[in-house]
């Protein structure tokens, strides 16, 4: 990753039933929640997807990949290497993954604190799985830049 030159990152978290989306940049490290992408039986609604990939422009894709606690293959891993493969041949981005193991547990969790604290525990649904996307962004931004440091 070119450290002098900000990159635009889109996350997505994916789901059979949503995906979660996030835009981050290198710059600062950082993601800001995008919204949810829904799906019909695992199929994304590709227009949805290539509305956010038009309005933000990202450089690459990163999708979360769901291993298991002992870092081994399930089915959803699969489907999101389907997922990336449809994303690349579609529109032409490179698509990493990055490990997203317990991230929408410690979402939920933040989220259920925050929302006892404001007494708005019935939002926190909607909410998971976009600020699942930018934890995988933010993520993937410190594992990458460690790599190269």
């Amino acid at each position: 990753m070119d450290t002098h030159k900000p990159i635009k990152i889109l996350g997505l978290d994916y789901g059979l039933r949503k995906i979660g989306a996030a835009i981050g940049q290198t710059l600062l490290g950082t993601a800001s929640p995008l919204g949810i992408i829904t799906c019909q039986m695992g199929e994304p609604n590709w227009p949805q997807l290539s509305k956010l990939i038009a309005e933000w422009a990202p450089d690459r894709i990163v999708i979360g990949m769901p291993y298991n606690l002992d870092h081994s293959e399930n089915e959803m891993t699969d489907r999101v290497k389907i997922f990336g493969q449809a994303i690349i041949k579609k529109y032409g981005l490179p698509v990493f993954f990055e490990d997203e193991k317990l991230t929408t547990k410690l979402v939920s969790s933040e989220l259920s604190e925050l929302a006892h604290y404001k007494k708005s525990p019935k939002k926190i649904p909607a909410l998971v799985d976009t600020f699942s996307a930018c934890m995988i962004v933010e993520s993937y931004i410190q594992s990458t830049l460690r790599k190269r440091n």
